[in-house]
């Protein structure tokens, strides 16, 4: 073969050419249609990320307010609607809303350990007094609470009964563990102890401190979003309930 033949035969075809320079600019104006969305996805995900941080400062803000209104007096209070009683002399408080550490303003926070209503569920019970009512103004929009009936303690302290220890958590399974702990003050058993619960007397402090806090399910129908932000004077879910409290635990009990 000669060289003009060689050279010929080696020749690429116009039309293959015109296809191969398609693909390529094809390819570019592809790889930078990629560029284009993963700079527009970034620049989208920052301005949601800072509207979400605006957000939560808001919503934090306000709380804190709120907070400080209700110490002060100076707004009204939704669970005045709903009264409880002066001879009852416990109140069950809950924990009904959730937040992260960062997301709950001190003054919430600082509260809610006070009560230890660290987890989302778990319950405790407290005197009735005015001083306890004030503080669970401050953080209603996290908790309910109401007048628990005598059935109502028994299950908690026969179903969801535990105390600590040496840090360990365990069941009242077993009244010894009641004597060796509250013996001196005349309670040996879970008996001794609903009565101290349901009568509020001098060694309540003691059997409350002596109880884990009560941890509850999630209830049979939930909770949404839109009600845990109504007070349940308004039909919503958080603050006071009065004798109600008993019907809500029925569903988490």
């Amino acid at each position: 073969m000669s060289e003009m033949d060689l050279k010929s035969a080696l020749r690429v075809p116009e039309t293959v050419l015109k296809r191969k320079r398609a693909a390529s600019f094809a390819h570019a104006l592809n790889s930078k249609k990629k560029r284009s969305n993963r700079t527009k996805s970034k620049l989208e995900t920052s301005v949601k990320r800072a509207e979400k941080f605006v957000r939560e400062f808001r919503n934090k803000e306000r709380s804190t307010l709120r907070a400080k209104s209700v110490i002060q007096g100076k707004r009204a209070d939704s669970s005045k609607r709903i009264s409880i009683a002066p001879e009852d002399k416990v109140l069950l408080v809950i924990r009904i809303r959730a937040g992260k550490k960062d997301e709950i303003p001190n003054i919430y926070a600082k509260t809610l350990k006070k009560f230890s209503l660290n987890k989302l569920f778990s319950a405790r019970l407290i005197r009735h007094n005015k001083h306890n009512l004030k503080k669970l103004k401050t953080i209603e929009e996290y908790v309910t609470w109401g007048s628990p009936n005598l059935k109502l303690i028994k299950d908690l302290v026969h179903k969801r009964g535990y105390t600590r220890i040496d840090q360990v958590k365990r069941p009242l399974s077993d009244n010894t563990i009641i004597e060796e702990k509250l013996g001196d003050c005349g309670i040996i058993c879970t008996e001794d102890l609903v009565h101290e619960l349901v009568s509020v007397d001098e060694n309540f402090d003691r059997v409350s401190e002596f109880l884990c806090p009560f941890q509850l399910g999630a209830p049979k129908k939930g909770f949404t979003m839109e009600k845990k932000l109504k007070s349940f004077a308004k039909g919503g879910e958080y603050g006071c309930r009065g004798e109600d409290i008993n019907e809500l635990v029925a569903q988490m009990n």
